[in-house]
């Protein structure tokens, strides 16, 4: 009997998006104990590279499918916003405790959804309002302005997490005319050649171990993406979406027993007041179709 034979489709789409969440917990982790020797910029470049290496395979497979592309501005614009949202949230994992940066990084679907109406001409109705109101009040939960001291990190990953949303409305629109092979394997060629030149900037020789780090870092990439796509094959997005929430969880874990972080309260219940604004979204988004005609 082959592996997973029986199981319903939708527990492994769940099982994948476990991995997925994981994958992505553990990288970060990999990116704070590489940036003990190296500058986050370069950190961050050899993920690309490492990770488009791990899928250079499968997007060879899958090769006859893909096409010139049509709209190259929108690619470059959509590499640049991905770069620079990659170089602010490792930078900030330098400075920031890990359960922190997850809780605040919920807010990207919802920056998304604010764009999308902003950029895209989408309506703003009531259920998008309200995640967005959920969210901010997370947010503020999280870094609490009027208790707590400035804190570089937070706003790093929210600007990193506005920078992300933008990339997703770039992405949304170049789905509408381009195949998801060609997106793939556009941006990530890309994103890695934009990620190449601030790195050069602080470019350091890294040592056995920087570079056993960085391979770690861009295979893990390579994987957590791929769950992520094996995730969606499987279920649908409302399905496996709930489970993100992971992150905080082994973020907070491997941020207490890896670097002796000890998340506060104000932290988890905030992320999790974020990941409920998002929640929204989802499932909110997945019903408009049936109310398309009624807006």
């Amino acid at each position: 009997m082959k592996m997973g034979q029986g199981v319903p489709s939708v527990v492994r789409g769940m099982g994948w998006m476990v991995v997925a969440t994981l994958g992505f917990t553990v990288l970060h982790g990999g990116v704070r104990m590489a940036a003990r020797e190296l500058h986050p910029f370069e950190v961050a470049f050899f993920r690309f590279l490492f990770a488009f290496l791990c899928m250079l395979p499968i997007l060879a497979r899958a090769a006859p499918e893909m096409r010139r592309p049509r709209r190259l501005g929108l690619y470059l614009l959509a590499a640049a916003l991905n770069a620079a949202d990659t170089f602010l949230i490792f930078f900030a994992l330098t400075i920031t405790p890990l359960a922190k940066v997850h809780a605040l990084a919920f807010t990207a679907p919802i920056f998304a959804a604010v764009l999308a109406v902003a950029v895209l001409g989408e309506a703003f109705r009531l259920r998008r309002a309200a995640a967005l109101a959920v969210g901010f009040a997370g947010m503020l939960m999280v870094i609490r302005p009027q208790y707590a001291p400035f804190d570089w990190g937070a706003i790093l990953v929210l600007i990193s997490a506005a920078f992300w949303g933008a990339t997703l409305i770039v992405m949304k629109a170049l789905a509408r005319t381009e195949a998801s092979i060609t997106v793939t394997f556009y941006m990530s060629l890309l994103t890695t050649l934009f990620a190449l030149v601030p790195a050069a900037t602080v470019w350091t020789m890294p040592s056995a171990e920087g570079w056993a780090w960085l391979v770690f870092n861009g295979a893990l990439a390579g994987l957590a993406i791929f769950a992520i796509a094996q995730a969606f094959r499987h279920a649908d997005v409302t399905a496996v979406t709930p489970l993100e929430f992971l992150k905080l969880v082994w973020a907070a874990a491997i941020g207490f027993f890896v670097f002796f972080e000890v998340p506060d309260a104000w932290t988890l219940a905030g992320g999790a007041v974020i990941f409920a604004g998002a929640l929204i979204l989802v499932y909110g988004e997945r019903a408009e179709p049936a109310e398309g005609g009624a807006r």
